[in-house]
């Protein structure tokens, strides 16, 4: 069933955000590339050292970067942007992801995050009828506020538990739906062989995936991905 709150949103305009399709989000990957020679990754363009593609470029910040791997996905992907830039390069990304204001940067934007999404997290946060439905709600609101799109629960879980999570979030709204106005297009599927599919690997880490649940939404936009394994 649909609570007052969310029937309400239906008459309302949605923000004109561009947001990703549930296909793209369902296979992308953990923000990782293929590394190359250390030795290659950057050119120079008037005297400004930069990477010519986006694998160098986390090639060279994983290396001299320190915390790299601490980082969002959200500043990994400005260090990024900035390294392949030709008038600011890698030298450049680097002193903008280690200075001290860039934690503060990232500490205020959790912080407007979580003050944001608080209304609509609380409540359901424990709404649901089964606790992996719950972690998995939990496990999307922190994605959300630490902006990393693809995060996975903790453990191994049957179909049955799964197939269970689903109905609980089934009670709520019907697959594709808004939870609210800032939690949208809750959308799931229920058990891929990942593998088999050919996206075994997660990212570029020597981890594998096998069969997995996805549960996708979009929090104010933003798109959060979050994958159960399922036990054989």
């Amino acid at each position: 069933m649909q609570t007052q709150r969310s029937r309400v949103i239906q008459n309302k305009k949605e923000k004109p955000v561009v947001q990703a399709s549930f296909a793209e989000i369902l296979n992308s990957q953990p923000f990782s590339f293929v590394r190359t020679s250390v030795s290659q990754l950057t050119r120079k363009s008037k005297g400004i050292e930069y990477a010519t593609d986006e694998g160098d470029a986390v090639s060279w910040l994983e290396k001299h970067v320190v915390k790299w791997e601490l980082l969002a996905e959200e500043d990994q992907r400005l260090g990024v942007t900035i390294a392949m830039d030709k008038g600011q390069g890698v030298m450049e990304a680097k002193r903008v992801l280690e200075h001290p204001a860039q934690e503060k940067v990232a500490q205020e934007r959790r912080q407007s995050k979580l003050k944001a999404s608080r209304p609509d997290f609380t409540e359901y946060d424990g709404a649901f009828r089964t606790d992996l439905a719950n972690a998995i709600f939990s496990v999307m609101h922190e994605a959300y506020v630490s902006g990393n799109t693809n995060v996975t629960v903790a453990g191994e879980y049957t179909q049955d538990e799964i197939d269970e999570a689903i109905n609980s979030f089934s009670s709520y709204i019907k697959r594709g739906e808004d939870l609210t106005e800032f939690i949208t297009k809750v959308h799931w599927f229920g058990g891929e062989d990942k593998a088999a599919l050919g996206k075994g690997r997660v990212g570029d880490t020597l981890d594998t995936r096998g069969i997995q649940a996805n549960f996708i939404a979009f929090w104010d936009g933003f798109p959060v991905n979050v994958h159960v394994n399922i036990t054989d």
